[in-house]
């Protein structure tokens, strides 16, 4: 038989020495409880880089920053954590008073799926923490693919603060923070909910847009593919260009080359590959630190002329914010021709 174990009774028998024994229970609660899922995920057609770009900003102006980024086969996992406020309480008898202080705060995940035919799906819930603790929650199962657990948290019975871990208060940032995603993807050409437009019915360009070159490694290797992920559907956003998947250009680098065309930065092998893609053009885009800024240059190749069309630079700082403002000049650019 197992022994019963004497430290619940010890702890029990102390509290009753200062204040009396007290009840507790467990806490499960998310900002699902408080919300239709409906209203908690977006439909986009936006790239995956570009929405983990502009939600982390969201989510940090709101005091929440980036934790963890968790890859999964289907896309990505994005939590964010932060502190809301601290809860102090009293309790005690005539020998003595115990003051206990509890940080109470948000945990947040993001999940990123990738839809059959391209484009996204978001699902953006939100669970109260206790001195940095998350909560658990029935809307865990939404990552029970990424072998996410957690552990019960109790609260005292009649614990002042009950409702600040409830699910309320990050219901209302998850509305918030994905009406703010909203409307940047909107304020970006075509790059939100449903797409972008085909244009005015002219015939668009058919380009292989290549990795981004960053020659003198101003940012992580991920950072570069977000940004190049980015270019590329801006120039498709623009109208002007019908841009080759990414995908594609890879499957057949590596059928030919047996190398990914992340290396394919000379201007021999971007013609060979832009030809064999059946591309009529390919564009190339370099990052570079100039002293206290950074210069991207983009340039297009027409590979029916063999001679390089539109080519344009943009000066910025060297955050991704800023990058991102220089590839939207640049894209706008390249779309207006020579």
């Amino acid at each position: 038989m197992r022994r019963a174990d004497p430290r619940p009774l010890l702890a029990c028998a102390l509290l009753a020495w200062t204040s009396g024994c007290v009840s507790y229970r467990v806490v499960r609660a998310s900002s699902l409880d408080r919300m239709p899922r409906e209203e908690a995920s977006l439909e986009l057609a936006a790239p995956a880089g570009l929405v983990k770009i502009l939600l982390t900003e969201i989510m940090a102006g709101r005091g929440f920053p980036l934790v963890h980024i968790i890859p999964a086969g289907d896309g990505m996992a994005l939590t964010y954590k932060g502190a809301r406020r601290e809860v102090t309480t009293v309790r005690g008898s005539a020998q003595q008073i115990v003051h206990q202080s509890n940080e109470v705060g948000s945990w947040f995940a993001a999940r990123l799926w990738h839809r059959d035919g391209g484009g996204l799906r978001l699902l953006l819930f939100g669970k109260p923490t206790l001195n940095g603790v998350p909560i658990c929650s029935d809307a865990d199962r939404e990552l029970a693919d990424l072998d996410y657990w957690c552990k019960d948290s109790r609260i005292i019975e009649d614990w002042p603060a009950f409702h600040l871990v409830q699910g309320t208060e990050e219901a209302e940032t998850v509305r918030g923070a994905l009406s703010q995603l909203t409307d940047a993807l909107a304020g970006r050409g075509g790059l939100g909910l449903g797409g972008g437009e085909a244009g005015d019915g002219a015939a668009r360009l058919v380009v292989a847009v290549f990795d981004l070159e960053d020659r003198t490694e101003v940012l992580e290797p991920e950072a570069r593919r977000d940004l190049a992920e980015y270019l590329r559907n801006r120039l498709a956003a623009s109208g002007r260009f019908e841009v080759v998947a990414r995908a594609r250009m890879r499957e057949r680098l590596l059928a030919e080359k047996g190398e990914s065309h992340r290396d394919c930065f000379d201007s021999a092998c971007q013609i060979e590959l832009g030809k064999a893609l059946a591309a009529q053009a390919t564009i190339s885009a370099s990052l570079l630190r100039v002293e206290d800024g950074c210069t991207l240059t983009a340039t297009l190749y027409d590979l029916k002329r063999e001679t390089a069309g539109a080519g344009a630079s943009e000066r910025s700082a060297c955050s991704m914010k800023a990058l991102m403002a220089s590839i939207d000049a640049l894209a706008e650019r390249l779309a207006a021709g020579p």
